[in-house]
């Protein structure tokens, strides 16, 4: 019964898709102004963590969080991999905070880690 069921799902997604000329890659596609928030709300939290532990590693995930904040407000509903496809300002700005958010985030989780293996 619940493979019967699933496998309605999947033809009305793809007679849906197939009437919009495309193929479905995915029931839900998320919108790319939520995602560039998000980044900027995480890296936030980030930031509050890390500001009295390692106040430098704070405000490098404050700047990762800001300039993708600035990103979501100057480029309304467009996504990290459509900024860096055509870039312009924002789009260099964006893969740099980018490469600086992962190196920031590897280094608090390490030291977050260090920390807890010592205590």
């Amino acid at each position: 019964m619940a493979l019967h069921s699933l496998a309605a799902v999947e033809a009305v997604s793809l007679n849906c898709s197939h009437r919009n000329g495309e193929v479905a890659k995915s029931a839900t596609q998320a919108d790319g102004r939520k995602s560039v928030l998000a980044l900027a709300i995480i890296f936030g939290v980030f930031a509050g963590f890390d500001w009295k532990r390692m106040p430098v590693l704070a405000r490098c995930s404050l700047a990762v969080g800001t300039a993708f904040l600035i990103a979501a407000v100057t480029h309304p509903g467009v996504g990290l991999q459509q900024l860096l496809q055509n870039p312009d300002g924002i789009g260099y700005m964006i893969a740099v905070a980018r490469a600086l958010g992962a190196a920031t985030v590897v280094c608090s989780i390490a030291v977050a880690a260090r920390d807890a293996i010592a205590d």
